[in-house]
């Protein structure tokens, strides 16, 4: 018998604690013939996420609390139901990909983002991806449906999510070989030949900000330009994906702040997706790059999604 499909469900907790927190609780349930080297890989995999969450502690990456994972059952035909629980943070706005989606940072009227929301998360998955880095793990897997947003009294915060794809890379290694994971949009060009590295990372935060920075998915902006399967399967960059010119002129003048803060910005996506890993900046680089560019602009306000 094959191995059965693995089964993710988020659901809502309370930590029996003084505080009452809230938390997420993630259920993964899978099935597999015990002797297998196919099943035991898939169990190791599935507990990555939990030890690399649970050993990464800073504000803009997703809690891990607690986690436990154990066989359930097991038939006579040797096939076992593992569970894997994972007790997380609970960030009660949802993905970034939900809040991209619903334009919640865009100006529809003005065709403009909204940039100071915008420029807040950006430097949130920075921050978070920074440390993650500095801990010699790479993501390999970023993208909005991976960055949650939570509702705070100084405002919005994003954090980094999902680890499941992760991998420890010595603080001697420069790459990983053979390493072909994460989605294929958001995919560095090296990373469709097998070859990770830290820079990948960068590229996919790259083409995140891409989509801040223009109001929709990167999906949606491939699907108005070809139909080509070699495109849409994400087998090759489109040579058009990533311009900056396809979006109608903003209704209203912006004000000279905003105009340099936003041209910036795209300096920063394409700086992010150079086709070389060398010539992309560091995380600790776009740190750096995002303070500056949030002094050139007016947030106008609170931060609320």
């Amino acid at each position: 018998m094959d191995d059965r499909l693995s089964l993710s469900l988020l659901l809502l907790g309370s930590e029996r604690s003084p505080s009452s927190l809230k938390v997420a609780v993630k259920r993964v349930v899978f099935s597999g013939l015990a002797d297998q080297p196919a099943f035991t890989a898939q169990r190791q995999q599935v507990l990555l996420e939990a030890e690399l969450n649970a050993r990464l502690a800073h504000p803009n990456v997703v809690a891990t609390y607690a986690y436990h994972f154990a066989p359930s059952t097991t038939t006579s035909q040797g096939v076992e139901d593992w569970l894997l629980h994972m007790v997380c943070e609970l960030c009660s706005f949802g993905s970034l990909a939900d809040a991209i989606q619903g334009r919640k940072l865009w100006d529809d009227q003005l065709q403009v983002p909204l940039l100071g929301l915008v420029m807040t998360i950006l430097g949130d998955v920075v921050k978070g991806m920074a440390y993650i880095h500095r801990h010699h793990v790479m993501h390999r897997d970023l993208k909005p449906d991976n960055v949650l947003l939570k509702d705070t009294p100084e405002g919005v915060v994003a954090k980094v999510a999902d680890l499941g794809l992760g991998a420890v890379m010595g603080p001697q290694r420069t790459h990983l070989s053979n390493a072909r994971a994460g989605t294929p949009l958001y995919m560095a060009p090296e990373v469709l030949r097998g070859h990770f590295s830290p820079a990948a990372d960068v590229y996919s935060f790259g083409v995140l900000a891409w989509e801040l920075l223009h109001g929709c998915p990167i999906w949606e902006r491939l699907h108005q330009i070809t139909q080509e399967p070699r495109y849409l399967q994400g087998l090759e960059p489109h040579p058009l994906l990533f311009h900056h010119d396809w979006h109608p002129q903003p209704s209203a003048p912006a004000t000279p702040q905003a105009q340099a803060a936003t041209k910036g910005l795209r300096d920063l996506v394409d700086g992010c997706l150079q086709p070389q890993p060398s010539a992309r900046p560091s995380f600790q680089d776009l740190e750096h790059w995002l303070v500056i560019l949030a002094q050139l602009q007016d947030r106008g306000g609170p931060n609320q999604v």
